[in-house]
């Protein structure tokens, strides 16, 4: 087994899994935030277009405070559960048991270290490889 191929697996695992939230399940205040943003450079683009710097402007303005409030929203404590209970716990576990059936489809003992010292040898050396060389 070579390690490149257990991370191109890998990397072609991750790809099957969906990483991002469909606006249809997005909470309210995103969904919100999405079209605001959205509509906001819209406008601007057509006023900067027509010439109408200072609604262009203002529309600008409003937009950043419309992103503002939406940060200060998404960070609050209960939003930050909701999401991490609806959306990333899920998409971890996803990872979590990708990984797993991917170990064993490759047939690797976890509780081996000399494979997962290879395996991360391997890792390292790919690094190595990839990194620009000074000089």
């Amino acid at each position: 087994m070579r390690f490149c191929d257990l991370f191109i697996a890998y990397k072609i695992g991750l790809k099957e899994i969906k990483n991002s939230i469909p606006f249809t399940k997005l909470p309210l205040y995103r969904k919100i935030a999405v079209i605001l943003t959205f509509a906001c450079a819209i406008l601007s683009s057509i006023m900067l277009i027509c010439h109408q710097v200072l609604i262009a402007l203002i529309t600008i303005i409003f937009a950043l405070v419309s992103i503002a409030i939406f940060l200060i929203i998404d960070s609050t404590k209960n939003n930050l559960k909701t999401m991490l209970q609806n959306h990333y716990t899920p998409y971890s576990q996803k990872r979590m048991k990708m990984v797993l059936n991917l170990i064993e489809n490759y047939k690797i003992d976890i509780t081996d270290t000399s494979i997962i010292y290879g395996v991360r040898i391997g890792a390292e050396e790919i690094a190595r490889l990839r990194t620009p060389r000074e000089g």
